[in-house]
């Protein structure tokens, strides 16, 4: 564990008020749909979880780098379980919170499938939902679709160590009822339709990943850039993602962040006090175009704002 019971709560607390304000309307109006929501809790909901995290690790002497990227649409994966080339996204969401003490750094991570809540219940019905289902609750080894991205086969089931394969994807329950607006993180691997209730908080699920408790999230190796190809296919995914998926804009981003938003956003908390000139939140991050191709979806188009980043490391200002 990363964190004292008491600095946890404050934390699960802390992240659930951001998140319920992100789901009542950070814009005008409010989103409507799982697409928008996710959009919305990346580019809104992240930095508003950063600012409110950041007094309660005040004077640890920790660093904690917060990520999230849209990854609804792109990528695509092809397996075979049920039936040959079963197709459907990755996920709408990638959640990455890295920490370190200083001396080393740990990786937690999860995709997400969201949908949105019906009567308290998630119904999963029709081909490419059950296709998705099927990803999340058995992890067979997929491939991507886009040439952007490697396409060497991925078994998350050898890859993840200490934890279920199962902890790396979680399906995300969004009410957007008024007045009872709330999303919660359900485990795939429960017998569909989904209680919403049963499932945690989102907040609090990002809370239980900082702290590196088990069953929230899976472990992966540390990595910055684009990840070399001997690293374990959960830890390579999760780094390419960062690499490339966070790069891209998406039509969605347009409504929350304007044009030419991209899906990833990283905030870092920088808790040492000897080097006050690296002590701030990175914010509205955007990245140089990737070197070939573009991933499916809507957008695809990379830009850049002249930051210069090193993931999982603060570097001075030049």
């Amino acid at each position: 564990m990363n964190f004292s019971h008491t600095q946890t709560a404050r934390l699960e607390i802390a992240a659930d008020t951001a998140v319920a304000t992100v789901l009542t309307g950070c814009s005008s109006p409010p989103p409507k749909g799982e697409v928008d929501t996710v959009a919305e809790l990346v580019l809104n909901g992240t930095p508003a979880i950063a600012a409110v995290w950041k007094p309660i690790l005040a004077g640890l002497g920790m660093t904690v780098t917060f990520d999230s990227v849209f990854c609804h649409g792109s990528p695509y994966v092809t397996f075979s379980d049920t039936r040959p080339s079963q197709v459907c996204e990755l996920g709408d969401l990638l959640l990455v919170i890295d920490y370190s003490n200083g001396k080393s750094w740990t990786r937690q991570a999860a995709l997400v499938q969201a949908k949105m809540d019906s009567a308290g219940r998630i119904n999963v019905a029709g081909r490419s939902a059950l296709d998705q289902l099927a990803l999340y609750q058995k992890w067979p080894v997929f491939t991507f679709n886009s040439k952007v991205y490697d396409r060497r086969g991925r078994g998350f089931t050898t890859a993840i160590t200490g934890a279920s394969p199962t902890d790396a994807g979680r399906y995300g329950g969004i009410d957007l009822t008024v007045k009872s607006e709330r999303w919660h993180q359900i485990d795939p691997t429960a017998v569909p339709p989904f209680v919403t209730a049963s499932g945690t908080e989102l907040g609090s699920f990002l809370a239980r990943l900082a702290d590196g408790q088990a069953g929230y999230g899976a472990a992966a190796t540390h990595l910055s850039g684009m990840p070399p190809g001997t690293a374990d296919d959960w830890s390579f995914t999760v780094a390419e993602l960062l690499h490339i998926t966070s790069r891209l804009s998406h039509a969605a981003l347009t409504r929350a962040g304007g044009a030419g938003t991209v899906r990833g956003q990283s905030h870092t908390i920088k808790m040492a006090t000897a080097h006050p000139m690296i002590d701030w939140i990175i914010s509205e991050l955007s990245y140089p175009p990737p070197g070939e191709g573009k991933p499916e979806g809507k957008g695809g188009r990379p830009r850049s704002n002249g930051i210069s980043y090193i993931h999982g490391r603060i570097e001075p200002a030049p």
